[in-house]
């Protein structure tokens, strides 16, 4: 088997000079010099892909946060991967692949920074328009609380940009349910069975009974939007 290592090149050398020191009718009688020539045509397409991984690092230049830089950063990073460890060691400007994936790295997470930070301002718009004529200072509070969490959010490096996107949305969900609580709290707040039970629960027995029903169901639904 061919491989990258000297001494693989070693025994192909010697295989080739001792075929060359023959004379012609000697080499006519060799029967495998086909495996020769396929030995050295495998090593020489070894080392051209250490060639070509050189070559497609230093065509990386300067790096930007563009698709085409990345596409660069990329396909120096498939052709190093796709080495040997013998010619990876080969590879003298690997450093320069290194460089360049920490720096786009760096453009591309100032990039999700600021749009993070973009984001911000409409979905403080989207929590005021939450606000309903008639709403308590309590709700009002609540509205001005979410604001502020939004504004206290920090872009995390270690997750997505749509992950960092989602606490946002999560503390607009939130603010939701808080203002549905606090609204059914200021107003009073009516259960699916509350009609059903101011018609029934007079009724001997049965009243007892959806009484019991009721004050289970009212409970579990001030509940559900309070969480």
């Amino acid at each position: 088997t061919v491989e990258y290592t000297d001494e693989s090149k070693g025994k192909i050398d010697d295989a080739r000079n001792a075929y060359d020191a023959l004379n012609d009718a000697q080499q006519a009688d060799v029967t495998n010099y086909q495996t020769l020539l396929d030995a050295e045509a495998a090593y020489d397409a070894l080392a051209g892909a250490v060639t070509d991984t050189i070559a497609a690092i230093n065509a990386i230049g300067t790096v930007e946060y563009t698709d085409e830089s990345k596409g660069k950063i990329d396909d120096a990073r498939n052709a190093y991967d796709a080495l040997s460890d013998e010619q990876k060691a080969e590879v003298t400007n690997y450093q320069t692949l290194l460089d360049a994936e920490a720096a786009y790295a760096a453009l591309e997470d100032a990039a999700n920074r600021a749009a993070f930070e973009a984001e911000k301002e409409p979905a403080k718009d989207v929590a005021d328009s939450k606000a309903k004529e008639g709403d308590s200072d309590a709700c009002t509070q609540l509205i001005e609380k979410a604001k502020e969490e939004i504004d206290a959010l920090e872009y995390d490096s270690n997750k997505s940009f749509a992950e960092n996107k989602a606490a946002i949305q999560k503390i607009l969900t939130r603010l939701d349910k808080k203002l549905a609580a606090q609204r059914d709290n200021d107003h009073g707040y009516r259960c699916g069975m509350c009609d059903f039970y101011e018609e029934w629960r007079s009724i001997p027995v049965i009243g007892w009974f959806v009484t019991f029903i009721h004050n289970f169901v009212h409970m579990a639904s001030m509940i559900g939007n309070y969480t």
